[in-house]
Order: structure tokens, then sequence, then C-alpha cells
């Protein structure tokens, strides 16, 4: 099932996805509404706009467009 809601992990905490690499991003519960948060992947930044469900904004777009269509369909 996919949704733009908060997944749960075993361990309790909450995941968000990346925007660019689709990586999950952990929201533990020390973290709280506007901290940053950065994909262990790819490295993009994040701002926590809400906890439940878990919506994140990205602080600045790195990439153009053209380079996230060409990393994702690479062979």
């Amino acid at each position: 099932m996919d949704n733009k809601y908060a997944q749960y992990r075993i361990d309790g905490s909450q995941v968000g996805k990346c925007k660019m690499c689709q990586a999950n991003i952990p929201v533990e519960y020390q973290h709280m509404e506007g901290d940053l948060l950065s994909c262990y992947d790819c490295e993009a930044q994040y701002t926590l706009v809400s906890r439940r469900p878990v919506i994140l904004t990205a602080l600045k777009q790195r990439y153009n467009d053209s380079f996230i269509r060409e990393t994702r369909f690479r062979g």
C-alpha cells in the first residue's frame, strides 16, 4: 500500500520518504516540528513540518529534474 502518510517501523519510530532517492528517513521520538532531518543515502535535507502524519519539506533542491531521472533509470 503506497500512501503519503507515515509508515511505522518495528521499533515504533515513524519514517518519511526522501523525494530524491525514495529512501526512508526515520523520525525519532525526540524530533520536534521545525527540526532539520537528512536522508542517510543522498544527504538531502528536510524540515519536519508535522510528526503525525510525517510531512517533510525540502530545504533546497540540490539537483535538477534531469539528474533525478537519469539517476533513477540508470541501468
